[in-house]
């Protein structure tokens, strides 16, 4: 549930906002205030903070004892909770994402929750909310920030929200939060950012100038999507008894059974048909993408198989990838697997593949570097760099080492496929999911495998 100044009948009032505010040439106006909250211009001169203020570039607000609300040129919307400071660098819009558009902020201490406008959802890179410890970058969202002058917690309340700094970058989607301290790198948090000081309450506050203020009551957890019908799946299958793999990508229509989990998977480019999907190892999904293994029982075309991986989701529209760079980390994996001749053994731990991926969609490139703990001969490390396609796909050898079971070569493409194949997934890319082949002439096979990645 959403603060209700973001509300109004029922749905959100953006349209008109940008059209008065645009032509007023401010950055924003102050739509609710209660307490002793006052704003700073560029030339240092401090006015006591009233409703329909306007806010310009270089403006710094300070809540102190009470609260503010603004409502931004494109249609974004901030509550600042008390003892909170936030500075307005630069916001600019002409009612378009034409390359011109800016939202520069910044929470220098305290508390917020946003609901982002129209900047920033086509070039993300021109939406920043600054702190003195990381970033906070969105791809069409809200979000809660706290931040003490030294640490910084984010929860995403919906959508997708990258936190970065010299130490890396982590996203959270719905429901996650991030942690980061002064000089630390960003990392999960199961402390979630707090949207308001008191106890939440759905009753009206009235200050005695009869302006409202709604604190909505605290969100539920929110509960994964099914991810849609159709869409791109890389797999990995492996009829019984011949040793030969398949590691590709490509388009198919997915089917899911009464508990969402993915139970066919069917493809016209190639004509691939992968059912009953019976599991071995991870079934998960998290709404944008879904992985697995299927075990003995699976059927890949009229063949049983002894084993397969996928990774699953629609991929991103290609316009809303162009330009865009960043790393994305590991957080899921199936089991990896030897094939040996005809035999087939497991020889890991589901969820245990670590490691990242750095994308540049400027000159669609990329690069990995990732572990395959084994129960056989240790950790498995591949590294490598390749070419994205326009629509997010790829596929790439790269360098293995071992320092047992890679005493001979074990790098290279092999019969069957590439060492890494791969795709982004969801709307703007939220998710990566790649599969991967090892090469061990010493172990006399190959290991495959996936893991994906946010």
């Amino acid at each position: 549930m959403q603060d209700s100044f973001f509300l109004k009948a029922g749905v959100f009032v953006i349209t008109l906002a940008i059209s008065q505010l645009a032509l007023a040439k401010a950055a924003g106006t102050v739509t609710f205030k209660t307490g002793n909250v006052t704003i700073t211009h560029t030339d240092k001169t401090v006015i006591p903070a009233t409703k329909d203020a306007e806010l310009n570039a270089g403006d710094t607000i300070e809540t102190k004892d009470g609260r503010l609300q603004l409502a931004l040129i494109d249609g974004g919307k901030v509550s600042l909770q008390p003892n909170t400071i936030y500075k307005i660098n630069k916001y600019e819009f002409s009612g378009k994402e034409d390359g011109s558009e800016y939202a520069f902020t910044e929470l220098i201490k305290g508390g917020l929750r946003t609901i982002s406008g129209l900047v920033g959802h086509k070039n993300r890179d021109r939406y920043q909310l600054k702190t003195t410890a990381a970033t906070i970058g969105i791809r069409g969202t809200e979000f809660t920030a706290n931040f003490d002058g030294n640490t910084l917690i984010m929860t995403t309340n919906h959508g997708s929200v990258d936190v970065c700094n010299e130490g890396g970058c982590l996203n959270a989607i719905t429901g996650q939060s991030i942690v980061v301290t002064v000089g630390g790198a960003p990392k999960p948090s199961k402390k979630a950012a707090q949207a308001a000081a008191a106890a939440p309450s759905s009753k009206a506050v009235f200050s005695a100038g009869e302006e409202i203020a709604l604190v909505a009551p605290a969100a539920p957890t929110p509960t994964p999507a099914a991810l849609p019908a159709s869409g791109t799946v890389v797999s990995l299958a492996i009829p019984t008894g011949g040793g030969t793999v398949l590691n590709e990508t490509f388009t198919g229509n997915l089917t899911f059974d009464a508990s969402n989990n993915l139970s066919q998977v069917k493809s016209t480019s190639p004509t691939r048909t992968i059912k009953p999907i019976n599991f071995a190892s991870t079934n998960s999904s998290d709404g944008i993408v879904s992985w697995g293994q299927a075990g003995a029982g699976t059927t890949y075309n009229t063949t049983s198989i002894d084993r397969y991986d996928y990774t699953a989701g629609v991929t991103p529209n290609p316009a809303n990838l162009v330009g865009i760079t960043g790393t994305y980390t590991v957080f899921g994996s199936s089991s990896p697997f030897l094939v040996s001749g005809a035999s087939v053994n497991t020889v890991g731990l589901a969820n245990a593949v670590n490691g990242s991926l750095n994308f540049n969609f400027s000159t669609y490139t990329f690069g990995y570097n990732i572990n395959v703990p084994t129960t056989i001969n240790g950790t498995f490390n591949l590294a490598g760099i390749g070419g994205l396609t326009t629509a997010g796909t790829f596929a790439t050898t790269g360098i293995v080492t071992n320092a047992t079971a890679c005493s001979t070569a074990c790098s290279g493409a092999f019969s069957g496929g590439n060492l890494v194949t791969g795709a982004f997934f969801g709307a703007n890319g939220e998710r990566a999911g790649l599969q991967y082949g090892i090469n061990s002439p010493f172990l006399n096979g190959q290991i495959y495998g996936n893991a994906v990645l946010r």
